[in-house]
């Protein structure tokens, strides 16, 4: 399904509507999606407000619409939550996951992945992507970013979560 389904639905909850009456100033930062039977069909979409750093999302499941309360978000110090504007994510997550299939067969043919989620986002000097996670049997991410616009693969990286960063 494309972005722009998934916000139609969103928005056309009355939920959604009484919620954004009292939070004009919030935009959308992300759309996120796990990969697996537990979490089919189920999208979380996050609203970031500047005025409080904090993050609102809104789980998709089917035609049923929840709001999780605004939480504090992870991120580095100073660093700015782009706006994620729907008219550039012109490819599907279908679309996003095949190509980072075919890398992962290409670039990584002996990695077993486990698990796999995305989140489409705005990255600067990136653009809007889709920043596709494959979790590997031997510990290790595999981490390709999409272009949202193109479908064209932006870049991609392994790293072992057993790594300890200094």
């Amino acid at each position: 399904m494309k972005l722009k389904d998934i916000m139609e639905k969103i928005e056309s909850h009355s939920e959604f509507k009484e919620w954004r009456k009292s939070h004009k100033g919030c935009y959308l930062a992300h759309a996120f999606m796990m990969m697996d039977k537990a979490n089919e069909n189920m999208w979380q979409i996050g609203f970031y407000n500047p005025k409080e750093d904090k993050i609102t999302s809104f789980i998709l499941e089917g035609d049923n619409l929840k709001i999780s309360p605004e939480l504090n978000i992870f991120k580095k110090p100073g660093a700015k939550v782009e706006k994620l504007d729907v008219r550039k994510v012109k490819i599907g997550s279908v679309e996003a996951i095949e190509k980072a299939e075919e890398v992962m067969a290409k670039d990584y043919p002996k990695a077993n992945p486990i698990k796999m989620f995305f989140i489409i986002q705005n990255i600067p000097k990136e653009g809007h992507v889709f920043n596709i996670t494959f979790v590997t049997q031997d510990f290790k991410t595999v981490n390709i970013r999409i272009s949202s616009e193109d479908g064209k693969i932006l870049k991609h990286s392994v790293e072992s979560l057993l790594q300890i960063k200094k």
